[in-house]
C-alpha cells in the first residue's frame, strides 16, 4: 500500500488555486485503486447532501477537483467543506509539477508536502535535470532544508542515529549544490536556517 495523507479545509480558502475556484469543507476520501483511482467526496453541512466523485492520482496530487466551484445542488450554499487523501507523489507527477507554473500541491506551504523523505532522490534529481522553474527550485531547497530540521530537532523527534543518518544524507546534497542554496536561501524560513544553515557553512 503506497503512502497517504487526508487534508481537510474547515474554513474557505483565501486565495483560490487553479481548478480550486470556491471553498469547500468536509470530505471524506477512500482510495479504490492503490495506482489510480481517488475517491472524493465533498459534504453539505446546511442541508446535510453530499456526492462522491473518482479522481485520478494526477488530479487528486494537483486538486483537480471538477465540482469544487459548485455550489450545493439541493440548496445553493455557497461554502461547503472538504478534504482530499495525499497520493503518494511519484516522480512523474514531480516533474510535472516542476516545470508547469500553473500546477500546486498547495497554495500555502508547498514545501511541507514534499518534506518526505521518501522524496529526496527525486528532489534531487529535479533540480540536476534544470527544467524545474526557478520559483519551483526554491520550493525545492526549502523542502530539503526543512528535512534535515525536522530530523535534528530534537522538539520534533527525540534523538536518533536513524534521524541523523537521514540529516546528515540530505546535508551532503545540499553541499553538493551550495550554490543552488544560496542562490534560493530567501525560500528558507529563519528558523530553520539557523539550525540547518551552520551545517552547510552558510553564513546566516
Amino acid at each position: 500500500m503506497e503512502q497517504k495523507r487526508d487534508r481537510y479545509w474547515g474554513v474557505p480558502l483565501a486565495k483560490p488555486r487553479v481548478a480550486l475556484s470556491a471553498p469547500i469543507a468536509h470530505a471524506n476520501t477512500t482510495m479504490t485503486n492503490a495506482d489510480e483511482s481517488y475517491q472524493y467526496s465533498r459534504h453539505c453541512t446546511k442541508c446535510g447532501w453530499s456526492e462522491e466523485q473518482t479522481l485520478s492520482k494526477r488530479d487528486a496530487a494537483f486538486q483537480l477537483l471538477p465540482s469544487r466551484s459548485e455550489p450545493c445542488p439541493n440548496c445553493s450554499a455557497e461554502s461547503l467543506f472538504g478534504g482530499l487523501e495525499q497520493p503518494a507523489l511519484t516522480p512523474e507527477i514531480l516533474t510535472e509539477w516542476a516545470t508547469d507554473p500553473t500546477l500546486y500541491f498547495m497554495e500555502q506551504d508547498e514545501e511541507l508536502v514534499l518534506a518526505d523523505e521518501a522524496y529526496v532522490e527525486t528532489l534531487i534529481a529535479v533540480l540536476d535535470k534544470g527544467v524545474a522553474l526557478p520559483q519551483k527550485h526554491g520550493i525545492i531547497i526549502e523542502a530539503l532544508c526543512i528535512i534535515v530540521f525536522d530530523n535534528l530537532n530534537p522538539q520534533n523527534n527525540l534523538p536518533s542515529a536513524e534521524r541523523e543518518q537521514t540529516a546528515q544524507r540530505v546535508v551532503a546534497e545540499l553541499i553538493k549544490r551550495k550554490p543552488m542554496v544560496l542562490e534560493h536561501r530567501h525560500a528558507v524560513m529563519d528558523y530553520v536556517q539557523k539550525v540547518v544553515f551552520p551545517k552547510l557553512d552558510i553564513a546566516i
